[in-house]
């Protein structure tokens, strides 16, 4: 996710018995800007007329691109909303009623606001402890009706990541309907804030930033920065409205984003992503860069949950190992398979985990495509800090080319084994390699083999191939006579050299033999070993093709 998914500024617009008024905005803006202008100045004039309002048959004196900016310029400026003052930018942000708890769009040139307005009282009316305190609320204080959470965006960006920051808009509105109908904090808040900007006015002018003295007053002002900030630098929103209502939101765009390659990831594609999981996977926590051991990242990860988390996924978390496959922790964890898969997407779309298979002497490792290879890398750095004898240059020379873990792991110094399987599984967090498996494709013979093999007529070879390996009224029987003819001739041309149990599994095996399947994908679904089929794929491989690359169930939404 780059700069122009990020919002632009975040605004806390209210509307009550005395109008419509903006509280609270950030980044901050420059005061000659947000006061010391008026809608009717003879600059703000002169600005409007110029960048906004140009004769469209005038002489062009500028270029295309020269144009685009200033466009730009009136709108943006130093990368928050410029030409508006507070008071203009409230009106605009603080809809009637009627549009009220509904999303809210509005677009100035290459800016657009977008919200959600929710309703704080209806028809007058009030609730909980408000209804305590109505007269005194009525004497003293300002009838707040509406609160608006406003966030200011590029115009181009995507529709999907609009609706996320929408979402976050809607989620701090409702918030804070709910704390304002349980213990007015949104009124109490309003107090403060407005004290503040009314103790402008006897400040000297260089210390006229309202919103930035708001800030160190008010603890919703100190909120929506929180939220405001770690949306654009983790994207993950993580508060306590008024230290109560807890408010948790992940931004997908930002969290899936490609370390490696740095772009950003179609997170419609999450749901098809999900489905590709399979029990013989396992889940890798990847929330952990620094800890030198996996059982700090768990107790991390454990420390970080919310309060009401569920036992079931503290249980899944404690006791998930990167040699354990789902349907082994389903046992040591007695949760169900499909209870683990809806703990692992809801990990995985928080950016918590990843997909992979388990670790195994056999599995065939080979660097990734954009592997940082300068001497100075981040990743560089962060290897020699975990691992301080080793040297990640040379980890990437023997993942060069396809590598098995078991003769990565020299069989010759069994003290370094725990230290490499440590490497791989890092490696594996970083998207530094990949796991490649080996797919199966069936081809028949070429033509010209078939004539040479062939001199007998097809019909007898076909009942001299029945009568032999016995498959008259069988299922077998039915799986051959499915396959096309010069499938049928291949299959019966390599068939005097193997036995009548090789070429049983053999037709058994040939439903997966369509390049869709790994090997490992068919050792858990047939409960066959891995040797079992090496064999059988060697005993045909005039009519089997292998090829290797990755599982797209580990293909990180990509």
């Amino acid at each position: 996710m780059g700069p122009e998914e990020d919002p632009i500024s975040i605004f806390l617009v209210i509307s009550g018995s005395r109008g419509q008024r903006m509280l609270f905005r950030y980044p901050f803006q420059e005061t000659s800007v947000s006061y010391g202008k008026s809608i009717n100045s003879p600059q703000r004039i002169k600005s409007i007329s110029e960048d906004i309002f140009q004769n469209p048959y005038r002489l062009n004196t500028q270029s295309s691109s020269n144009q685009e900016s200033t466009k730009n310029q009136s709108v943006l400026n130093g990368g928050s909303i410029y030409g508006f003052s507070d008071s203009e930018l409230a009106s605009l942000m603080a809809p009637k009623s009627i549009l009220c708890d509904q999303k809210f769009e509005l677009k100035i040139g290459h800016v657009k606001l977008i919200g959600y307005p929710v309703q704080v009282r209806t028809d007058g009316t009030c609730s909980g402890f408000q209804d305590l305190l109505e007269l005194e609320s009525l004497d003293n204080d300002v009838m707040i009706n509406m609160v608006n959470v406003v966030m200011a965006i590029h115009a181009n960006v995507d529709a999907t990541v609009a609706s996320h920051y929408q979402n976050i808009c809607m989620m701090l509105g409702k918030a804070l309907r709910h704390e304002e109908k349980r213990v007015r904090y949104l009124s109490n808040q309003h107090e403060i804030m407005v004290m503040e900007i009314d103790r402008i006015e006897d400040l000297p002018e260089s210390e006229q930033n309202v919103h930035e003295r708001t800030l160190a007053k008010s603890q919703l002002a100190k909120d929506i920065v929180s939220a405001f900030q770690s949306m654009c630098d983790y994207g993950i929103v993580n508060i306590n409205v008024n230290g109560w209502l807890g408010l948790n939101y992940c931004f997908p765009h930002k969290i899936h984003k490609a370390e490696i390659r740095n772009t950003m990831i179609d997170t419609s594609k999450f749901n098809t992503y999900i489905r590709r999981i399979k029990p013989y996977h396992t889940l890798l926590l990847t929330d952990d860069d620094d800890n030198e051991h996996e059982e700090n990242e768990i107790a991390n990860l454990i420390k970080i949950l919310p309060p009401d988390a569920s036992p079931v996924l503290h249980r899944l978390i404690t006791l998930s190992r990167p040699v354990k496959n789902f349907q082994t922790l389903c046992q040591d964890a007695d949760i169900s398979l499909p209870q683990i898969f809806q703990i692992v997407a809801h990990l995985i779309y928080w950016g918590k985990c990843i997909v992979i298979y388990p670790l195994a002497e056999s599995n065939i490792y080979v660097l990734a495509e954009s592997v940082p290879t300068e001497i100075d890398s981040k990743c560089s750095e962060e290897f020699t800090k975990k691992f301080p004898e080793q040297s990640l240059h040379n980890v990437f020379q023997k993942f060069s080319f396809p590598l098995t873990l078991g003769d990565y792991r020299n069989p010759l110094c069994n003290d370094k084994h725990v230290e490499h399987a440590q490497i791989v599984t890092w490696l594996l967090k970083k998207r530094l390699i990949k796991q490649l498996h080996t797919f199966v494709y069936m081809v028949p013979m070429a033509a010209i083999d078939l004539e040479r093999d062939s001199e007998i007529d097809p019909v007898e070879q076909r009942n001299t191939f029945f009568q032999r390996f016995q498959l008259k009224g069988t299922g077998d029987k039915t799986i051959f006579d499915a396959f096309p003819v010069a499938m049928q001739l291949s299959i019966i041309s390599v068939s005097y050299l193997v036995e009548r149990d090789d070429m049983l599994f053999f037709l058994r095996m040939t439903k997966y033999f369509d390049g869709e399947h790994h090997l490992e994908n068919i050792m858990y679904f047939e409960n066959v070993s891995r040797s079992k089929l090496i064999i059988c794929i060697d005993k045909f491989r005039s009519i089997l093709i292998t090829v290797q690359h990755q599982d797209a169930a580990t293909v990180q939404l990509a």
